[in-house]
């Protein structure tokens, strides 16, 4: 193969990868969209908001037969624009005297 053609191709395989490729999605293409998460009860949801410059995420743990046991609102802490952290305390997750956090990252 002669070097135009292998570099016709190059160029060639770059436009087609430039062209369709997926964009990588953000945090800010989460906002508003519930993520559920199942567990050993009827599961858990969280839904990432945004007020102003602060990120919040609206837990919810879902019961049988109800349609939510608990809310809570958390605060977000972003490590980056692909990746968030939030932490919540379960109260009936109890370690002797301390709250037991429970976290999560997407």
């Amino acid at each position: 193969m002669s070097m135009k053609a292998c570099l016709g191709l190059m160029l060639f395989h770059l436009f087609i990868v430039k062209t369709f490729a997926d964009i990588r999605p953000t945090i800010d293409s989460l906002l508003g969209k519930k993520i559920w998460i199942e567990d050993a009860f009827a599961g858990q949801s969280f839904t990432l908001r945004k007020e102003k410059k602060n990120y919040f995420v609206e837990w919810i743990r879902h019961g049988a037969g109800v349609p939510e046991i608990r809310t809570k609102q958390c605060k977000v802490r972003l490590d980056s624009k692909y990746q968030f952290r939030f932490a919540l305390t379960h109260p009936e997750e109890k370690t002797e005297s301390l709250w037991s956090p429970f976290r999560m990252e997407v």
